[in-house]
């Protein structure tokens, strides 16, 4: 009787084992099954895409179809090397600024001499001199179109320091007729006396009783 108590025993406790070691391996197998479930979740395309493929956009495509990244950094270098060519190309249409020899920067002066014989009527002579501030002010509004001229004068030279002087004589009328600049010589070649006296006697002022003489320099580095 003991003995068939003790057979019944250890027939439970093996069967106990076996189902302990049947449970053991059911959850080792699902915990391996889950990890890989989660591996593959975390790879690109859930890890789907096979050999010479990629994952773009969640699909698989072949490693040799260029990908939308690809094509933006072809693009992008293209333009970079369209703006390279065309920088260079601007440098190269670019002329190269003149050299001034020494007779080129000798500074000659043109137009007429501002000294004159004021001729006054009579009916005339209480009028009042010409405000020398209120001429400035006149004159100095057209400090933009002077500096214009001169430097469309010296464009194409290599000139680092300009000196140039305007003068001109305002008439008892009002008008000016006469115009004198001093400047490089080959900066009068390119037409600044021309273009410095059309601004300049442009100017109207009011009859005054004698002409005024102004003289303005302009120094340019």
């Amino acid at each position: 009787m003991l003995r068939k108590i003790t057979r019944a025993y250890a027939m439970v406790a093996g069967l106990m084992r076996f189902l302990a070691g049947f449970i053991s391996g059911l959850l080792a197998l699902f915990g391996y099954w889950g990890y890989e479930n989660y591996i593959q979740e975390k790879r690109p395309c859930g890890g789907h895409c096979g050999a010479q493929t990629e994952c773009v956009n969640e699909l698989c495509q072949n490693s040799d179809a260029p990908s939308k990244k690809r094509k933006k950094r072809r693009r992008s270098r293209r333009r970079r090397k369209k703006a390279v060519a065309t920088s260079t190309v601007d440098q190269t249409l670019e002329p190269a600024l003149k050299t001034p020899t020494g007779k080129d920067l000798k500074s000659i002066s043109k137009g007429p001499s501002l000294k004159g014989i004021d001729r006054m009527d009579m009916n005339e002579a209480d009028l009042p001199e010409l405000n020398q501030d209120l001429v400035e002010k006149r004159y100095r509004a057209k400090d933009s179109q002077i500096l214009s001229c001169i430097a469309k004068a010296r464009s194409g030279w290599a000139i680092e320091k300009v000196l140039v002087k305007v003068g001109f004589r305002i008439e008892p009328t009002g008008q000016i007729k006469k115009v004198r600049v001093q400047a490089p010589t080959l900066m009068q070649n390119n037409g600044l006396h021309t273009c410095i006296k059309k601004v300049v006697t442009s100017l109207r002022f009011a009859r005054s009783s004698r002409s005024l003489v102004i003289s303005y320099p302009y120094r340019l580095e």
